[in-house]
């Protein structure tokens, strides 16, 4: 089957309202990166900035963005991940989606998943890796996660989707159904990154946030993902907001804490007990 490449209609950005981030959003100076090189194309790469906490056994987030994360989504996740503790990592791949097939942007997220181990390990950091996509990128972190499973800890979805035809019908973007699997019996909509059948095979707890005002993919589209998911520990959070493009930021404090509850869940970390108020009689 000839390669299939991501509309670039899909990557541009969107006139759609969205509620500001915090006002004292502060960047972070000299962030350090690695380098992925882009199959088949000589002397391209990609790169991918990290920022490592004091807290070296802590998690480590793996990020995978979505179509439509800006500046402000990403420093947004940064600074709230580095106050809990966590560290944070990035594949920048918008600026080359739709240059490249989908097949290679599969192969750069396990190559920037294993990169990443590599560094973490270099620098004798001991705390679990976590994968986390939102939009689009959710189809690269449950690729990467059916790859490595064993080395990662758990996976955040946040506004995964289904499949790819109907995720790209939702944004209005036309000609996907022309992309057929001509090799079946029954011409059907080609997907490169069957999602169900992948998050069928993993066995390790996935946290799926999504909005209740989603009108890309409702949650009764969601709820088919949710339930391919093998393990009992598999959470799924409705977020209360306008739409997928502001559920991080309405979500707020709670949307982190929700997070980093249900990763130190699979740490082993219970809650701590809140003590019995003793009755005067």
């Amino acid at each position: 089957m000839k390669p299939f490449y991501l509309p670039e209609e899909l990557f541009k950005d969107r006139d759609v309202a969205r509620r500001a981030p915090d006002n004292d959003l502060t960047p972070v100076k000299d962030i350090p990166s690695f380098s992925i090189e882009i199959d088949g194309e000589e002397g391209a790469a990609i790169s991918c900035p990290y920022i490592l906490s004091h807290l070296p056994d802590e998690p480590h987030i793996l990020y995978f963005l979505s179509e439509y994360d800006n500046k402000d989504d990403i420093l947004f996740l940064q600074q709230h991940i580095l106050n809990k503790g966590g560290s944070f990592f990035w594949l920048q791949y918008r600026e080359i989606g739709p240059r490249v097939s989908v097949d290679k942007l599969l192969h750069l997220s396990e190559r920037f998943v294993d990169t990443a181990l590599k560094e973490i390990k270099m620098a004798q950091r001991g705390g679990p890796v976590v994968l986390m996509g939102r939009g689009l990128g959710t189809g690269l972190a449950i690729h990467a996660f059916s790859f490595m499973e064993d080395e990662l800890l758990c996976l955040i979805l946040e506004s995964a989707f289904n499949d790819l035809n109907s995720f790209l019908n939702g944004l209005n973007i036309d000609g996907i159904d022309s992309h057929t699997d001509n090799n079946a019996n029954n011409a059907v909509p080609y997907d490169p990154f069957l999602n169900k059948e992948k998050v069928r095979g993993l066995k390790k707890a996935i946290l799926f946030l999504h909005s209740h005002g989603d009108t890309i993919v409702p949650l009764r589209d969601i709820e088919w993902l949710v339930c391919e998911s093998r393990s009992k520990a598999t959470q799924f959070q409705v977020v209360p907001s306008l739409d997928r493009w502001d559920l991080s930021f309405r979500g707020g404090e709670l949307y982190f804490e929700v997070i980093w509850q249900f990763i130190n869940l699979r740490m082993g970390r219970r809650p701590k007990r809140r003590k019995r108020r003793t009755r005067k009689l």
